[in-house]
């Protein structure tokens, strides 16, 4: 059985079939007191493709985040890439409200970074990317 793809949007109309919609995100950091950071990237549900499973009861869709961050010389100081697998049933994902969110912790000394973010959908293959400056 040929599975159809599903873009959802927020009224849960979803559109059939593979389309090139960019896939958008927002990032947001929050610091703690031990300099602990915590990086949220959040993704409207209605941008991201989901694939229906075979009995119809879900909605599947896979978001990878590679994550680069890099010190005031350009130096590459970590990497991130983790898979983000989403799974949930029509009536989940209209509970959900606006955003899918993804939690990425990491700890750094003070200075001066930048942040490159590649959002990738496993499911349609769309890659969005996103630099951002920061300080601690």
């Amino acid at each position: 059985q040929v599975s159809t793809l599903l873009r959802t949007s927020l009224d849960l109309k979803p559109k059939v079939g593979k389309s090139k919609i960019p896939l958008d995100f927002n990032i947001k950091l929050n610091k703690d007191k031990t300099n602990k950071m915590n990086m949220q990237i959040l993704i409207a549900y209605k941008d991201i493709l989901f694939q229906q499973s075979e009995d119809g009861t879900r909605f599947n869709s896979v978001l990878t985040a590679h994550l680069s961050i890099y010190d005031s010389k350009d130096k590459k100081i970590q990497q991130i890439s983790k898979d983000y697998p989403i799974s949930m049933t029509e009536e989940e994902l209209k509970k959900a409200g606006k955003n899918y969110t993804i939690n990425v912790p990491f700890r750094l000394d003070p200075g001066k970074y930048h942040l490159e973010a590649i959002l990738e959908s496993k499911t349609d293959d769309i890659r969005s990317r996103k630099k951002i400056k920061f300080k601690i």
